[in-house]
């Protein structure tokens, strides 16, 4: 966020964007959204209990174990600060959500559920 102010700063100090109603608008609108989209993220909450996984974020997300027919856990090991890792889901309706995660605990868990998941499709 900060870098993209710094940006728009060093186009309007160069020259290259000029201060018009038009112009300012645009980037206002564009860090506005970049600001709450941030805000989501940084307040967004991953809760994963008996019953269900759900996330809080820009939209809430929402997904009952019980429903659950297939998880998948996508992540560049050693790059996690910059590609988010991220749980993909699947129900037994067809319904896709994608669950994000930063914390080492979180994904500890994003591993268990996609092994126990395996797991019960191999004995099926």
């Amino acid at each position: 966020m900060t870098l993209a102010f710094g940006w728009a700063w060093q186009m309007w100090m160069n020259g290259h964007l000029q201060p018009t109603l038009q112009s300012s608008g645009w980037v206002t609108a564009a860090l506005c959204m970049m600001a709450y989209t941030e805000w989501h993220i940084v307040r967004g909450r991953t809760i994963l209990d008996g019953t269900c996984l759900r996330q809080s974020w820009v939209w809430s997300k929402r997904t009952e174990l019980r429903d659950l027919a297939y998880a998948k856990l996508i992540r560049v090991r050693g790059l996690d600060w910059l590609i988010a890792p991220r749980l993909y889901t699947k129900t037994f309706s067809g319904k896709l959500a994608v669950f994000y995660a930063a914390a080492p605990e979180m994904l500890v868990e994003f591993q268990r559920l996609e092994k126990e998941l395996r797991a019960q499709r191999t004995q099926r």
